[in-house]
């Protein structure tokens, strides 16, 4: 449907323009209703039949204005554009059909090299989040400020993580997957117990230890103990992590790879028998005929405390001159955080009286000589991350490897173990045990009203270990 365009619209003009009304007399059968005529007035413009009657006045002549002549102004010159021609390259189209016959031998695949794939892994971008290495710190200050940790496992943390890192080529904490976490229990189980303890292999990248290990049939492998140990600081972490609002796999859950220990008795170090510990103080570092001023005496000392104590080597190596004091006429060692070590855990806090063979070695004269504040024993820690009780470790496997010999799953900690097997087999309770060597009682009742120590309940127990010397 077509709709009629509207009929225009008249505008009236301004009055200053508005015309004087025409003189014509229109008839009144032509005027509008209601419309009147004086004599001599005029008439208003009035619409009849769309047309407008009215007069106006002459117009006054136009006035011609002449534009003001201006200087001419020279336009600047301009260059003519450049216009590059581009000359593409013919473009060569082959229109031969290959012949039927011929046949392109496909490339054959390089073989796979590990070493490339780790360098390649390591070389990946990794998206932006937080560095495993980076919380580290923060998480090992926590603990240590609660008493949770001690500098060995706070060392074992920073460098479970720093070999996950370098094995599975994950920087960030928000990339971690369930697959890495196998990976890296798989990796370890090829590592070779003794790894990088040796100055060659400090700096060896760890592709190339498991590589050299792999080829050697006398290698002994790092244990199930030690792996699941690592877990558990991997465990640390995750938790740490998600405490501290980082963004965290869901899926992680290291617990499902632990390894399975039937055979951890023979995973841990082994006790020295009574043959082996004389044999061992019957060295010449060890030996009561020994200048105890020269380099020797920390170990001669720290390794008759172990054997005649149980003590473990760092609470041993860590002493200050003031932890050995008397308490109702009884010599004792006060195991305790001071500013050289803290302690393993909360219960490693203890005390412990001296047995007679240290006392009758000169134990307690040598500790008077001690300068108040320092040290028990001339002891450096050999680099930064070190404990005091690396600094005796080359002279003592130097020693067992010239009375007893290495390897057989026994070391220096083997001391602790030979105590402890001592007191059982000599029926002294637990409660007592559990006060001379750190450890829980293994029950809630024992655990929380053990109560004050019986310092000569102890004292007799402690007298109950064998002398080192027949």
């Amino acid at each position: 449907m077509i709709r009629p365009l509207p009929e225009p619209q008249v505008r009236q003009p301004p009055s200053a323009l508005r015309p004087a009304a025409a003189r014509t007399i229109v008839p009144p059968e032509e005027r509008p209703e209601g419309q009147q005529v004086r004599e001599g007035g005029t008439i208003a413009p009035v619409i009849i039949h769309n047309h407008i009657v009215m007069s106006a006045p002459p117009a006054p002549a136009p006035v011609a204005l002449l534009p003001q002549t201006l200087p001419p102004v020279a336009e600047p010159r301009r260059d003519p554009p450049v216009v590059q021609r581009l000359h593409p390259a013919p473009v060569v189209i082959d229109l031969t059909e290959p012949e039927p016959d011929a046949i392109i031998p496909a490339a054959e695949p390089k073989p796979k090299d590990p070493k490339a794939e780790r360098a390649a892994k390591a070389a990946e971008v990794v998206p932006e989040g937080t560095e495993i290495l980076s919380i580290v710190p923060r998480i090992n200050a926590e603990d240590m400020k609660r008493g949770k940790v001690n500098d060995g496992s706070a060392r074992d943390l920073e460098r479970t993580l720093q070999l996950f890192v370098e094995m599975t080529g994950v920087g960030m904490v928000e990339a971690m997957t369930q697959a890495h976490l196998s990976e890296f229990v798989d990796l370890c189980a090829m590592l070779p117990k003794n790894y990088r303890k040796s100055e060659a292999e400090r700096n060896k990248p760890i592709g190339d230890i498991i590589e050299a290990a792999q080829e050697d049939p006398h290698v002994t492998f790092i244990s199930a103990a030690t792996i699941n140990k690592s877990l558990t600081n991997i465990t640390k972490l995750i938790k740490k992590a998600r405490s501290y609002g980082i963004s965290v796999s869901g899926t992680l859950d290291p617990g499902l790879l632990r390894i399975s220990e039937k055979g951890a008795a023979k995973d841990q170090r082994k006790a020295f028998t009574l043959d082996d510990i004389r044999s061992i103080f019957g060295h010449a570092s060890l030996t009561p005929g020994v200048n105890r001023a020269r380099p020797e005496a920390a170990l001669f000392w720290v390794a008759h405390i172990a054997a005649l104590t149980g003590a473990r080597r760092e609470e041993i190596c860590g002493l200050a001159a003031e932890d050995l004091e008397v308490r109702d006429g009884i010599h004792v060692l006060f195991i305790r955080p001071n500013r050289y070590r803290r302690l393993k855990t909360e219960q490693s806090e203890r005390v412990v009286p001296l047995h007679r063979d240290l006392i009758a070695l000169g134990f307690v004269g040598y500790a008077a000589k001690r300068e108040p504040g320092g040290m028990m024993f001339d002891l450096r820690k050999k680099a930064k991350g070190a404990s005091y009780g690396d600094s005796i470790d080359y002279r003592w496997r130097q020693a067992q490897s010239e009375t007893v010999g290495t390897g057989q799953r026994k070391s220096f900690h083997s001391f602790r173990h030979s105590a402890i097997d001592a007191l059982i087999k000599a029926k002294v309770g637990k409660q007592t045990r559990a006060q001379l060597f750190g450890h829980l009682v293994g029950d809630i009742e024992g655990d929380r009203y053990v109560g004050e120590p019986d310092l000569r309940e102890l004292c007799d127990a402690i007298e109950l270990l064998p002398s080192v010397r027949a």
